[in-house]
């Protein structure tokens, strides 16, 4: 009887430690992987840059943490470009999509970008004003 206990909090034991470490370890890669990842926007969204001279290249980073099958993305760049579950890298556990669209024409676009997961209301627009000018600087209201 004693040895029957003996081995039985050795298990209980064993699966509590273990358990611990497999929850420190997610903890770790949490973290990790977001600073490794840099600064997001809002949820995963990075848009860089925000500003500069015509013809402005801009390159729209998402990451998804989740990874919901059937998951749809919509970027639309604010000048009838829009983007619909643009080709990502899968690293892990992570999926990781970069999207780049040129702006062609001086403006003030807004940048939308919209998660659609199934059998959810969609997730709230995360938005980016993109200022594009000039080459002397000046912004020409021809955005839409």
């Amino acid at each position: 009887m004693h040895r029957t206990q003996t081995v039985r909090r050795r298990v209980d034991l064993a699966v509590a430690i273990s358990g611990a470490i497999i929850l420190g370890f997610v903890a770790i890669w949490y973290f990790i992987s977001r600073a490794v990842l840099g600064g997001q926007l809002t949820q995963g969204f990075q848009v860089s840059p925000t500003q500069g001279a015509a013809p402005l290249a801009v390159t729209v980073r998402y990451t998804d943490y989740r990874l919901i099958p059937g998951t749809q993305l919509d970027v639309d760049f604010g000048d009838g470009t829009v983007v619909t579950n643009p080709e990502g890298d899968n690293r892990g556990s992570v999926k990781i999509t970069t999207v780049t669209h040129t702006y062609g024409v001086a403006g003030t676009y807004e940048l939308a970008m919209v998660e659609r997961i199934p059998g959810m209301e969609a997730r709230p627009t995360v938005t980016q004003t993109i200022t594009v000018t000039q080459d002397d600087g000046v912004v020409l209201d021809a955005g839409p």
